[in-house]
């Protein structure tokens, strides 16, 4: 994961459309001073990892939760690596920026931006704020040796009267969320977007409190 900021000169190669040609184009510098934000965007195709990788390259800020997994290669069993979520890829840019890459780069063209509907008609582009994303990265990346940790591609009803909760103790220690029960076990609640939400199971009532 590249942690700075990007930088306006960077570049993308695009493959031209009508020949084996390749063109060199400049990113957009932020001359407007636009917020950066973190974008929860759809990848189709399944590509997730191919355009995180086309993004990084171009000095861009992602994250793709990631879950272990056996595989059997002959008489090994090795653990390999793969997304938790399918087709979706966080991305910490400008908008123009982003939008810029999906135009010119082939590899970002399954880029989608998310977005929430209003009661009159319109929709506006998902954001998600700073806080909130760097406290499901840590619990995303800790580890979880007691597998309370599963994401559910489902939309659960949070209400205002549901809890906020921190874990005080074991492995999730210093992370946020919501409390619900969930397939008839207490948990910590993380949403995310459009459903997509991420579940740690609370084994031990000493190991969080109410905030």
């Amino acid at each position: 994961m590249t942690l700075s900021n990007p930088s306006p000169l960077a570049s993308t190669r695009v493959q031209d459309a009508g020949t084996r040609s390749c063109i060199q184009r400049e990113l957009p510098p932020n001359t407007s001073a636009e917020t950066y934000f973190w974008y929860p965007m759809y990848v189709k195709y399944r590509k997730e990892l191919t355009v995180q990788q086309e993004l990084e390259s171009n000095e861009f800020r992602t994250f793709i939760p990631m879950e272990s997994f056996e595989v059997k290669r002959g008489s090994k069993v090795c653990t390999e690596q793969r997304p938790a979520v399918h087709n979706m890829i966080f991305v910490y840019s400008y908008q123009k920026r982003i939008t810029w890459m999906k135009m010119y780069s082939r590899l970002c063209e399954p880029l989608q931006y998310m977005s929430r509907p209003f009661l009159d008609g319109t929709t506006k582009i998902l954001t998600i704020p700073q806080r909130v994303m760097e406290n499901f990265i840590r619990a995303a990346t800790l580890d979880d040796p007691l597998g309370q940790r599963s994401y559910l591609e489902r939309p659960i009803d949070i209400t205002d009267v549901d809890r906020s909760i921190k874990f005080v103790s074991g492995s999730f220690k210093g992370v946020e969320g919501i409390l619900k029960r969930v397939d008839k076990n207490r948990a910590m609640i993380l949403p995310l977007a459009n459903g997509v939400n991420m579940k740690i199971t609370i084994t031990h009532a000493s190991d969080i409190e109410f905030l």
